[in-house]
């Protein structure tokens, strides 16, 4: 996995060794962006997806949880795919491999991109409103639904006329990856 760091993400996981920019990555589902914000004195964790700009949020992380972050990551990682593709029970276990060996070798870079990061600030937005609304989770599944909430905001991507929704996006190319179809909502 290819994890672009924010200063203060870098910071709070201590990481200090970086790897030279990679330049264009066009391959869907390894390269993303992590940036930390702060909402209700809580250190919140937004991570998104370079082709599809979908986010993964992870609220309330110390660091016990940023020692194991790739262990955490996988794991959101593979529920949010079986969430979102209609998955067989008996696959749930080779998806969460996958998940797991996708996030086994991990290469990290300095610097944020600007079109993702503008995207993760309209993130942050969308989750401060929700923070408001629903208040802050205290379970797995009221995060999910943050997460779900900030994913159905449209989105643009460099040099394309038309507008994304990252969930259908990232759901169709996962689709498209494990032959499935599409959950139903």
């Amino acid at each position: 996995m290819y994890f672009y760091l924010s200063a203060n993400t870098a910071k709070d996981m201590g990481i200090t060794d970086f790897a030279s920019t990679s330049g264009d990555h066009d391959e869907f589902s390894r390269h993303w962006y992590l940036h930390r914000v702060i909402l209700e004195r809580r250190k919140i964790f937004i991570a998104m997806e370079a082709h599809t700009r979908y986010a993964m949020i992870f609220c309330g992380v110390t660091k016990p949880v940023l020692a194991k972050f790739p262990i955490l990551f996988a794991d959101y990682l593979w529920r949010h795919i079986v969430s979102l593709c209609a998955v067989d029970d008996a696959d749930f276990g080779h998806i969460r491999s996958m998940a797991a060996s996708m996030c086994a070798e991990n290469v990290y870079y300095k610097g944020l991109n600007k079109s993702v990061q503008a995207h993760i600030k309209d993130a942050a937005h969308q989750l401060e409103y929700d923070l408001y609304r629903y208040g802050f989770p205290d379970d797995p599944g009221k995060e999910f639904f943050l997460s779900m909430n900030v994913n159905k905001m449209l989105r643009t991507r460099h040099g394309e006329k038309r507008y994304i929704v990252p969930l259908e996006e990232f759901q169709r190319l996962w689709c498209e990856i494990l032959g499935v179809p599409a959950a139903k909502e």
